[in-house]
């Protein structure tokens, strides 16, 4: 879905004419708005499940999703990046849509549930943690 998300507006300032470009309502209008609920259900009592991201901003606009995805418990979670700028955009964004706190126990310890995953030109997969 290309758009934007709706948090750059304050509660009392609603632009109705841009809505139709805000993802929430592009996710509704195409009726795959919740499709990845029943997805997630299915997932969620996995004990060895592991998600991998690859080839995503992991920004704000996509939030709401990526958090579900991000928590899931018993999960390991892989983000893939091509170089230390696209790997530090990348925790900027998830600083945004997890919070500081959050991110940093997420992403610390000696087995932590989100792990960053360089991809260089040849398709190889260089681990960073």
């Amino acid at each position: 879905m290309l758009g934007f998300d709706d948090h750059y507006k304050k509660d009392s300032d609603v632009i109705t004419e841009l809505i139709p470009f805000e993802k929430y309502y592009q996710r509704i209008i195409k009726r795959n708005d919740s499709v990845y609920f029943d997805w997630l259900d299915k997932f969620r009592n996995e004990e060895d499940l592991t998600i991998h991201i690859y080839g995503h901003s992991c920004a704000q606009s996509d939030g709401d999703v990526l958090k579900k995805f991000l928590q899931i418990e018993n999960s390991k979670v892989i983000i893939y990046y091509i170089d230390e700028r696209d790997r530090a955009e990348k925790v900027k964004n998830l600083a945004v849509v997890l919070e500081p706190d959050e991110l940093i126990k997420l992403t610390s310890g000696s087995d932590p549930h989100i792990r960053f995953y360089m991809v260089d030109n040849e398709t190889n997969i260089i681990s960073d943690n």
